[in-house]
């Protein structure tokens, strides 16, 4: 019932959920009891899951009940408050102080908490810096809004993590280079912006990409 609840990107979300943290267990044992209870869910989940892992489909142990949907289990049907969400803002030495308030007083209008994230501590346009390229992580923030005109692999690696949980991002091309510090943007369903109006309509670029965290509580379709 919950899983023909969900919209088919939460279903995708969901058996690549199982591949993950089946394929993170060494014990083949384990990996075969875990396939045997999907399958006792649904057989399509169960052949996604086996294939993630290299694993045959398991013999069906129980009688599989067909619920119908239950359309409350789907996160994506609902909207959701952005109070209290974590948004990386990651700037450098090219971001302008405008640039800088208005995306800060974007997100802070919709109650939601702006980490400042540059190359090194201090101050950037005179704002205090939350986190240095060396010590953020992606599991501290909800998106990420790029202002930084250079390209730093460890800003790399934040985005392409970002990526893969699904969360919002939003790059504002600062210094004419978006196509660098976006190239992860190229793959399916990565939606990043590409603005070079520069802070003229941040305030309304930032409400449509925190649009997806407002709609599906965390989780985008990447579909």
């Amino acid at each position: 019932m919950f899983y023909r609840g969900l919209t088919p990107g939460e279903q995708q979300h969901l058996a690549d959920t199982f591949a993950f943290e089946l394929g993170k267990c060494s014990t083949p044992m384990i990996r075969r009891r875990g396939l045997q209870m999907i399958l006792n869910v649904d057989e399509q989940l169960a052949d996604y899951v086996a294939g993630q892992l290299g694993l045959p489909v398991p013999t069906p142990n129980a009688d599989r009940v067909e619920p119908p949907p239950s359309p409350a289990s789907s996160p994506r049907r609902g909207t959701f408050p952005l109070d209290g969400r974590t948004v990386a803002v990651l700037v450098d030495d090219t971001t302008s102080a405008t640039e800088l308030e208005q995306a800060r007083a974007a997100l802070e209008q919709e109650r939601v908490r702006p980490l400042l994230v540059a190359a090194r501590g201090g101050e950037i346009a005179g704002v205090p810096v939350d986190r240095t390229f060396a010590t953020m992580r992606s599991v501290e923030f909800d998106g990420a809004l790029l202002l930084a005109g250079s390209v730093d692999p460890q800003v790399d690696l934040l985005i392409a993590e970002l990526w893969r949980h699904g969360k919002a991002i939003a790059g504002v091309d600062v210094a004419g280079q978006a196509e660098g510090v976006c190239r992860h943007c190229s793959r399916p369903g990565h939606r990043v912006s590409h603005r070079r109006d520069r802070a003229g309509d941040l305030h309304r670029d930032l409400r449509l990409r925190l649009a997806p965290l407002r709609r599906t509580g965390g989780v985008r379709d990447r579909r």
